[in-house]
């Protein structure tokens, strides 16, 4: 009862912290504050970016705090979809998934997307480490590192930077999660040995 009633909790405020994001997101289209113009491409930039970085560094956190980093990260790459569906196609989802099956860069986008949102779901009832909710978080990091590549026309030195990054610690965790696995594996079969 107590699991069920923190993940409500959690979830309102959530919910809440999404709300106002998006709230934020509408009341800056299309102003001019200081000199910078909130056009929904400019917001949608940021926001991008933005969530990438919160759920690349959400990896290398401690648990309690990768959680909340994580869910940070999913509000605002909610706000960054919510930008994409109501700011720019204003909930017209039949143009939504023309455009989706149209572009690879969106099919990479809303494949890390349902695979945070998949990971979210089971974050919120505490079972993340259970299923291995990690490499969906992996699978999703991936995703949204090709999204961001095919968007680009033009691929500076800084995006070969991002790819070599990711995969670089994609591949540390992946190191660091079969040697565990491997350790554990090799024991066993010492101690089966052990006793004959």
């Amino acid at each position: 009862m107590r699991k069920i009633f923190f993940s409500f909790l959690a979830l309102l405020c959530f919910v809440g912290l999404l709300s106002g994001l998006c709230y934020g997101i509408a009341r800056l289209e299309n102003q001019v504050i200081k000199g910078v113009y909130y056009s929904p491409e400019l917001l949608y930039f940021y926001s991008g970016w933005a969530g990438f970085a919160l759920l690349f560094c959400g990896l290398w956190l401690p648990q309690l705090l990768a959680r909340f980093v994580g869910w940070l990260s999913f509000a605002v790459l909610c706000a960054h979809v919510w930008i994409f569906v109501a700011l720019d196609f204003e909930f017209a989802f039949g143009l939504i998934a023309q455009k989706i099956c149209n572009e690879t860069p969106l099919i990479f986008g809303s494949l890390s997307f349902f695979a945070l949102l998949i990971a979210f779901g089971v974050s919120l009832w505490g079972c993340f480490r259970l299923f291995r909710m990690s490499f969906c978080v992996y699978f999703a990091l991936v995703c949204a590192t090709l999204h961001v590549l095919m968007a680009q026309k033009i691929l500076s030195w800084t995006y070969f930077a991002l790819i070599f990054v990711v995969m670089l610690a994609l591949g540390f965790k992946f190191f660091k999660v079969f040697s565990k696995s491997f350790s554990s594996l090799s024991r066993k079969l010492r101690k089966k040995c052990a006793n004959f």
